[in-house]
């Protein structure tokens, strides 16, 4: 500081300094900082850039490959490997597709008509996570009580194998005797890789329970998973919602993000879960779209991502106490349908069980019910909920599953019609909280379960009914991994249906969207 650059020499040239620089992988040095005579920086030398003669290894092959994450994303890398084919084969540095400039870059990258894959932070640290120093690479035996991390002493792979053989037919053995039902041993489809309709993962064999699958099937009966441990709920409510899907558990495209006029990510958090999304809102929020997250723990979408929604008087971020998000979901229901903001045209051409099909009577403030046509049969339901989709369910699974009701009229039982539900709904709260006016209680009732205060919950009804096309993404997230996880799933599907949503082309289905150009 202070000292002026052009009348002190330097005391170090550029060849020297590279030359005493090479062995940290030699960088580039600055001549004259100070610039010239005043009137201009000095003339540089040929500027300093890697060199031939400066490469650390020229021995490094380039492999292409991708990470194993399970985040969504499967980001394509250029991987250098050094002593590439042997034992001693490392990694030496990785780079992204979309560190590689291509024609136009700027413009196209801005542009989400041809988006260039990148990796995420996530990605780029695969060189660290596959050679941490942390991670078992070689089986080890406890030695001591369980839970004691001295204890473990490494083995050969022989005596591991040995170990986990003799444990699984110890287990076995007392199946055989008659003390245990089955081998708790969590099995993946018993030939996962020929289904049609796998879980996420499955093709790798080596993501949750899929590892399981070649071994179990040969040890008796074994505990077999009725979906993906990632989206269970969610896959299971889709399906039965509205029929197969166009992926997993997916629903309209992220390409819909820039058509819609609110974006609420509730228990989404794809900053950090599917980070592949992540450009897409931002250029919806670059675009003015605003964006609300609702979660029970302060995210790095809600951080990054989320906006509020000022018009409507809803905050950036709002957090539920976890597992109650149904319970705010509702009086959006409650509200929209009692105020008649719902779309009735969506909902009578689309839905079935949210009207009555035959007469059931008023509801508690003396109106009668709307009545809808009941649909005809068709003679079948779909097909099993099962890995193939393609078993077809039997009477003594399903009532309507009769090939003799094929043209008969499909009611739905009385006092199971969603509006029933919702009138009921007013009149307990009301009861149970002494308030005279349901709605009130309704959301009363929500919001001490969520936490969540009640302006808050009728503005996000109003924004959801009013705003223009809704965008409603419930995410792979954690609500639905929950015990009775599936209702919430529901209730965001439900809530899609009754503004019509589902379909629009700002809109969602109500759960996961799917990254690609479709939109269902």
């Amino acid at each position: 500081m202070g000292i002026n650059i052009k009348q002190n020499e330097p005391k170090i040239t550029r060849r020297s300094f590279l030359q005493w620089t090479s062995a940290l992988g030699a960088t580039a040095a600055v001549y004259g900082c100070g610039g010239g005579d005043g009137d201009g920086p000095e003339e540089y030398e040929t500027p300093v850039v890697p060199q031939e003669e400066y490469v650390m290894d020229r021995e490094l092959a380039e492999v292409m490959g991708t990470h194993p994450h399970n985040c969504g994303g499967r980001c394509p890398f250029k991987f250098y490997v050094r002593d590439y084919g042997t034992p001693q084969a490392r990694v030496a540095k990785l780079t992204s597709a979309g560190d590689i400039p291509r024609e136009n870059s700027l413009e196209a990258d801005e542009d989400i008509s041809f988006v260039q894959t990148r990796a995420c932070v996530r990605g780029y640290a695969q060189i660290k996570r596959t050679y941490s120093p942390d991670r078992l690479k070689y089986p080890l035996i406890q030695t001591k009580e369980r839970g004691d991390i001295t204890g473990f002493k490494r083995v050969s792979w022989d005596e591991a194998l040995n170990k986990v053989a003799d444990m699984v037919s110890d287990v076995y053995s007392r199946y055989d005797s008659g003390e245990l039902p089955y081998v708790p041993m969590v099995a993946g489809p018993p030939n996962g890789l020929h289904n049609i309709m796998m879980f996420a993962g499955m093709p790798f064999m080596g993501f949750a329970e899929g590892a399981g699958s070649a071994l179990s099937q040969y040890l008796g009966p074994t505990i077999l998973p009725t979906g993906a441990p990632s989206f269970e709920n969610m896959l299971f409510a889709t399906i039965g919602s509205v029929g197969l899907m166009p992926g997993l558990a997916g629903g309209n495209s992220v390409y819909n993000y820039k058509d819609s006029d609110f974006i609420i990510q509730w228990g989404a958090d794809p900053a950090v879960k599917e980070p592949n999304k992540t450009f897409f809102l931002t250029k919806a929020k670059e675009a003015g779209v605003p964006i609300v997250t609702i979660d029970a723990q302060y995210t790095d979408t809600a951080a990054m991502l989320s906006t509020g929604f000022p018009q409507y008087g809803i905050p950036q971020f709002i957090q539920v106490r976890p597992q109650t998000d149904s319970a705010i979901a509702v009086a959006m229901a409650y509200i929209i349908y009692k105020n008649g903001w719902h779309d009735d045209t969506f909902i009578k051409e689309n839905c079935y069980g949210f009207y009555p099909t035959q007469d059931v009577g008023n509801d508690s403030d003396g109106n009668p019910f709307p009545v809808v046509e009941p649909p005809t049969h068709p003679g079948y339901v779909m097909s099993k909920l099962d890995f193939s989709f393609q078993t077809q369910i039997t009477p003594d699974q399903h009532p309507f599953a009769d090939p003799n009701l094929a043209g008969q009229p499909v009611h739905v039982p009385k006092g199971m019609s969603f509006v029933e539900y919702l009138d009921g709904l007013g009149v307990e709260k009301a009861d149970k909280l002494d308030i005279s006016n349901k709605e009130d209680a309704v959301v009363t009732w929500a919001s001490q379960l969520s936490g969540v205060d009640k302006t808050t919950i009728r503005n996000l009804a109003d924004a959801f009914a009013h705003a223009g096309d809704v965008f409603l993404e419930n995410g792979n997230n954690g609500g639905q991994k929950t015990n009775n996880g599936m209702h919430s799933v529901w209730m965001m599907i439900s809530l899609a249906a009754m503004c019509g949503h589902t379909v629009k082309q700002g809109g969602n289905l109500g759960v996961n969207s799917t990254d690609t150009a479709s939109n269902p």
